[in-house]
C-alpha cells in the first residue's frame, strides 16, 4: 500500500517500479482504493527469500520518492521451526492436525512412522 501526500486524479499516469539487486520491475495492477491510497501486488518471485526490495512511485514522469520494502518469506519462518524443534516431523504432524505412530519391526530392528489424519 502507498499512501501519497498529494491526491491522485484520475487523469494522472502513475508507475509503481519494484527494484531488486539492480533488476528493475514496472508493477500493474496498481490500483486506486481512493485519492491518496495505491495498492499493488508484490510478484510471488520476490516471495521465495527474504530479501530488501526498493518502491519508487512516478506520478506523470516525476519521481515522488523511494521506499525499501522487506519482502519476507513465509517458508523461512516454517524452516526456523523445523531446525528448533526436538521431532520435526511430530510437529508438522500436529501442525497439520495429522497423528504419528511408531511401530518397531523387531525382526529387522527398523522403525517405521506411520502418519494418519485425525477426522473431527
Amino acid at each position: 500500500m502507498i499512501i501519497a501526500d498529494d491526491p491522485i486524479e484520475k487523469e494522472d499516469v502513475i508507475e509503481v517500479t519494484l527494484t531488486r539487486n539492480g533488476e528493475e520491475v514496472h508493477l500493474s495492477g496498481v490500483t486506486k482504493k481512493n485519492p491518496y491510497t495505491l495498492t499493488f501486488r508484490v510478484p510471488d518471485v520476490y516471495l521465495g527469500v527474504t530479501s530488501l526490495v526498493t518502491i519508487k512511485l512516478i506520478k506523470n514522469g516525476t519521481d515522488l520518492g523511494t521506499k525499501q520494502l522487506k519482502c519476507e518469506s513465509q517458508l523461512h519462518t516454517l524452516e526456523y521451526a523445523l531446525k528448533h524443534c526436538d521431532q520435526p516431523l511430530d510437529f508438522t504432524c500436529q501442525a497439520s492436525r495429522s497423528a504419528v505412530t511408531y511401530i518397531i519391526d523387531f525382526s529387522n530392528g527398523m522403525l517405521y512412522r506411520i502418519i494418519f489424519s485425525i477426522e473431527n
